[in-house]
């Protein structure tokens, strides 16, 4: 209030009465005869419920990264008398519902991910920007300044696309021939996942030695030519000098 006091009103809903104390809320300034709630008497267990329910949903907008079973435990544990509560269930809800409007719906769609990446602009504790979005090829990409001007400036780069090549041997039924320890395929396959440690100016010669003594196999042509598109060309996803 203007003047400093502070003005108190029923938790019930229904209810409109309010009064009012000192700002130390040492001294009831409201008359008792004008003091009428209108309503029953609300039991002890009701209060101690409404008590929880609002601990647990402050406490739930100020930490934000813990569990909710853990906030809500915690606030059970601090009630002295458990069994004056009833109606756990409900608070829980709350608690969920506390949650779910400060934390954003997961996307079921890629256009919904890209979009609600972009609104929520992360950044490092730098303040520079965490995570890029390529809106028309739909590739997001967690990184920032300071990490790529480290890759760039730094002897030997990491060249990126690794799961990638396991996906496609995999697409073309060549994971059998892969765990072969003694395998003239399995041997030339898992050259290529020396690339990373190259230095980049390296990568695309040894990358054309490697196919020179490939075997004459489909499906090897098959992950040399994913790997050429998406990696080794200067105009693929992943070139070899970012």
């Amino acid at each position: 209030m203007a003047n400093g006091d502070i003005s108190w009103r029923c938790t019930v809903i229904q209810c409109t009465l309010t009064i009012q104390t000192n700002s130390k809320i040492s001294n009831l300034l409201t008359e008792n005869e004008n003091i009428f709630h209108g309503h029953n008497i609300v039991e002890n267990r009701d209060i101690q419920r409404q008590i929880v329910r609002n601990n647990c949903k402050r406490k739930v907008n100020e930490c934000i990264s813990e569990r909710l079973n853990t906030i809500f435990r915690h606030e059970l544990m601090a009630v002295e008398n458990t069994e004056l509560l009833y109606g756990i269930s409900s608070i829980r809800k709350s608690t969920y519902r506390q949650r779910q409007k400060i934390i954003s719906a997961a996307p079921i769609l890629i256009n919904e991910l890209v979009q609600q990446i972009k609104i929520n602009s992360l950044t490092t504790h730098r303040n520079e920007t965490f995570c890029h979005v390529d809106e028309e090829l739909k590739i997001v990409i967690h990184t920032s300044k300071s990490n790529l001007e480290y890759l760039v400036n730094n002897s030997y780069t990491i060249l990126g696309g690794g799961q990638a090549w396991y996906r496609q041997i995999e697409k073309l039924r060549l994971k059998i021939e892969y765990d072969k320890n003694e395998s003239e395929i399995s041997t030339w396959l898992k050259y290529f996942f020396g690339l990373s440690f190259l230095h980049s100016i390296d990568i695309s010669d040894t990358f054309y030695e490697l196919f020179s003594i490939a075997s004459n196999n489909n499906k090897i042509s098959a992950v040399f030519d994913c790997i050429l598109a998406n990696v080794i060309e200067n105009d693929s996803i992943y070139p070899p000098h970012l």
